[in-house]
């Protein structure tokens, strides 16, 4: 008899206990896009410093520095070919680094 009575005591009390669920799952959070650079963000070339210019495939430090002075002597570069008249810069250098580049003059 107490088996019974304990029994239903159990039945009765899990019937009226809430349900436990999972939560929700999160929002999936947005996983900010690279650009083909591996890159958050273009590099303005006129106005980078030395370490931004190096975030560039195929930039190290000394061509981080002669387009520096580049744009030191000849002012900005106003379209993406300019950048050929940097000595280690070529065609497919401007290539790769290109969709990863802005212009902009300030």
């Amino acid at each position: 008899m107490k088996t019974l009575l304990f029994t239903i005591l159990v039945i009765l009390c899990t019937a009226c206990s809430p349900v436990v669920t999972a939560p929700p799952p999160a929002a999936a959070t947005p996983v900010a896009t690279l650009n083909a650079c591996g890159l958050h963000h273009t590099v303005n070339i006129n106005t980078a410093n030395g370490p931004e210019l190096e975030s560039l495939p195929g930039i190290g430090p000394d061509l981080a520095q002669r387009i520096i002075n580049h744009i030191a002597i000849n002012g900005y570069f106003m379209t993406l070919e300019d950048l050929l008249e940097v000595d280690g810069i070529g065609q497919a250098a401007l290539t790769l680094i290109s969709s990863c580049i802005s212009l902009e003059t300030e």
